[in-house]
């Protein structure tokens, strides 16, 4: 049996889900984001059969018991917006995505479908083939037959520019899985955080202690931690993905104090709901933090104390499942 055939278990599905509504392609969007946490949550629980228009309506979207499907089509459009936003999502946001939410067409029950890294690394081959093997294999055979010489020009210019394209998009394809499947930790690189377009990062009050962006340079980010776009975070950026395996997880380095002692951390954090981070300074024990949120649109914070020693330290950041996204802590 391939691992394509290992259907996920409900920790993976919820894992998979709760990267699709964190992701910046569904944040604003407070009905898809209900709609898909809806049908996906029934499908885990075992109640996919339950799942119907009617019952959607009502219990996703908040219409009243008597309301009519047929006059009110609000379920049936949003779940030609969400299959879309699926595929956008997949095309950017989580590209390297290992277990992908599918909704069939005409279907209100979503599948999860665990997608084989080697499958998509397979086609790396091709783009490296001799362009006229690629671009033989790629034409139909009737065509590959003599043409008037008159004819031959503009053919070989069409096919020429066709294959050309092809090897651009694969070996574009390729990158992308070649730079999701590593897991290994890395600091962050530079053109990482000029990769996305500038965001303008708002402006910040003036507050005592010396502030460390979860995105900096210096830090460590393992596993699928990465620094993502933020508009309403101090730096304009936060870092996501943080937990879920014990490789996914975020360290602040370089904070430096003058003297041993205890000192007050403000964590500042971007989440809607209750979820909780397990911190470790300097290598110790983690200590688990529940925190709670407002909106996806805004930071929230929390204050801790922490044991600093003389000179730089280190705090990790990490959870058994994901964990809010940071924007900074600031110590003093």
């Amino acid at each position: 049996m391939t691992m394509a055939a290992i259907s996920p278990n409900p920790r993976e599905k919820r894992e998979a889900l709760e990267e699709v509504l964190q992701s910046t392609t569904f944040v604003r969007s407070d009905q898809l984001r209900n709609f898909l946490r809806y049908i996906c949550e029934m499908e885990i629980a075992g109640k996919a059969s339950e799942l119907c228009e009617f019952r959607i309506g009502i219990e996703a979207f908040g219409r009243p018991a008597d309301y009519s499907p047929i006059e009110d089509g609000i379920v049936r459009r949003r779940a030609v917006n969400l299959r879309e936003k699926l595929h956008e999502v997949y095309a950017t946001d989580l590209a390297g995505a290992r277990i992908r939410i599918d909704l069939p067409k005409g279907r209100y029950v979503p599948r999860f479908v665990r997608v084989e890294p080697e499958n998509a690394i397979a086609v790396v081959p091709t783009a490296i083939m001799p362009l006229e093997h690629a671009m033989q294999s790629a034409v139909p055979a009737h065509l590959n037959q003599p043409a008037p010489l008159s004819n031959r020009r503009p053919a070989n210019v069409f096919w020429f520019t066709a294959g050309l394209i092809m090897g651009v998009l694969v070996c574009a394809a390729a990158f992308l899985v070649f730079r999701s499947a590593s897991s290994a930790p890395q600091t962050v690189a530079a053109s990482a955080l000029t990769a996305a377009p500038a965001v303008p990062p708002p402006v910040i009050p003036a507050e005592p202690g010396v502030a460390y962006e979860a995105e900096a340079r210096s830090n460590t980010l393992s596993g699928r931690t990465e620094a993502s776009p933020c508009k309403w975070c101090s730096g304009g950026y936060r870092v996501r993905y943080i937990g879920s395996k014990p490789k996914n997880y975020l360290v602040v380095n370089d904070i430096v104090v003058s003297k041993n002692g205890n000192y007050e951390m403000v964590i500042y954090y971007v989440l809607e709901g209750s979820r909780n981070f397990f911190v470790s300074v300097n290598d110790g024990p983690a200590i688990e933090v529940p925190v709670k949120g407002s909106s996806w649109l805004e930071t929230s914070r929390f204050s801790m104390t922490v044991a600093l020693k003389t000179g730089s330290n280190h705090i990790k950041f990490s959870g058994n499942s994901y964990t809010p996204d940071l924007d900074r802590i600031v110590i003093r």
